[in-house]
């Protein structure tokens, strides 16, 4: 009797300790998800699926392109005045935000070096005068046969020789807005060009030079046609296809929160910069409200064209071996490994060239956990 109840202890004791192995198994399958070798799937309610985040794969031509820039004046509206002559600044007749015509004085400079140029053109007008008078004496005597034809030729040669002499002379002051023989000495600097006067870099008794420009001076004008401006944006390697001459691009200045202002693309540059790795974009925008400023920061946006281009956060994509893959939800706890064929990279976004489409969701936190898990089940089988 006494070694039944001790049996009976002793499977009672047994099957305890195998229950409770198996509450152990049970445990230790717990969050464990089943697998085929390409897909996992985890048990509804499983604490792992909190760890992984999922977003869609989105078409990256609906995404604007983004760039950044400034604006700058319209070199082709533009002329940067200098002193084609040294001398002193006497007087200034224009000011900053005055509007002037083409050829009107924007200072009054006194200048020996222009002094000597009227100088030449006065003398070039008496020689020519001599040299007229001259050949009309010859004429008349050549008529009446006194002077030889060798004297008529050199006569006509020296008066073509005063003649263009005074039309180089009279061209070159006049060519500085300073028609007229007299000798002043005053040199009148005039703009180019109609437009606003923008900036002005000199005062009265200023010393000027002729080489100002070859040795980096400031100009002592700028003249514009603030009307338009130009845009130049920096654009990525990466980027060339989403931009081209004739394309409308929205300018957003910091300067005006919310705003958005239309320019058309003019130019791309056919070099990149091998600094920075970028393309310079040109392109003009109105400015009839005179709203905008030359040297203003400019974020951009272009809209890109083409087909639906697939593309995904680059923590979705992992490398095993020689090849690139993604986890896709399935939905109802099922991820499954795709092979992806990758394209450039920007901005923390992968372009997906195949492999993918459109709305897909895609894991971007967990995927090293799925690919460890998916590891361990084709390492035991």
């Amino acid at each position: 009797m006494r070694n039944s109840a001790l049996t009976c202890c002793v499977c009672i004791v047994a099957l305890t300790l195998s229950a409770c192995r198996g509450e152990e198994k049970k445990a230790a399958d717990a969050g464990q998800p089943s697998t085929d070798g390409v897909s996992l799937t985890y048990a509804p309610g499983t604490p792992e699926l909190n760890a992984i985040v999922t977003e869609a794969a989105s078409d990256l031509n609906a995404v604007p392109l983004k760039l950044s820039g400034r604006l700058a004046w319209n070199e082709e509206r533009t002329v940067h005045v200098f002193t084609p002559f040294a001398g002193r600044v006497m007087r200034i007749l224009a000011q900053p935000g005055q509007r002037v015509k083409k050829r009107q004085a924007l200072a009054l400079v006194a200048s020996p070096d222009f002094g000597q140029a009227q100088s030449d053109a006065k003398r070039a007008q008496a020689d020519f005068g001599v040299a007229d008078q001259s050949l009309k004496r010859v004429r008349e005597l050549f008529g009446g046969g006194v002077l030889s034809q060798r004297e008529l030729t050199a006569a006509e040669a020296d008066f073509m020789r005063a003649e263009a002499e005074l039309k180089r002379t009279s061209a070159r002051i006049t060519l500085y807005g300073n028609p007229g023989l007299g000798v002043s000495q005053e040199f009148s600097l005039s703009s180019p060009i109609d437009g606003v006067v923008v900036d002005r870099a000199i005062s009265p008794g200023q010393e000027l030079r002729p080489d100002a420009q070859t040795a980096n001076l400031p100009p002592s004008f700028v003249v514009s046609n603030p009307d338009t401006l130009w845009f130049l944006l920096d654009l990525q390697e990466s980027d060339i296809a989403f931009v081209s001459p004739g394309q409308t691009v929205a300018l957003l200045p910091p300067a005006f929160p919310g705003e958005r202002f239309q320019g058309t693309v003019q130019t791309v540059s056919d070099f990149i910069d091998p600094a920075t790795r970028t393309l310079r974009v040109r392109g003009v925008i109105d400015n009839r409200g005179r709203r905008l400023k030359a040297g203003m920061f400019a974020n951009a946006e272009v809209e890109r064209k083409g087909p639906p281009k697939v593309q995904v956060s680059s923590k979705a994509v992992f490398l095993v071996g020689e090849k690139y893959y993604v986890f896709v939800d399935e939905g109802k706890g099922k991820f499954t490994r795709v092979e992806v064929r990758i394209g450039p990279e920007h901005a923390g976004r992968m372009a997906i060239e195949s492999g993918l489409r459109v709305g897909q969701a895609v894991v971007t936190d967990g995927t090293l956990q799925l690919q460890q898990m998916l590891r361990n089940s084709s390492s035991k089988s």
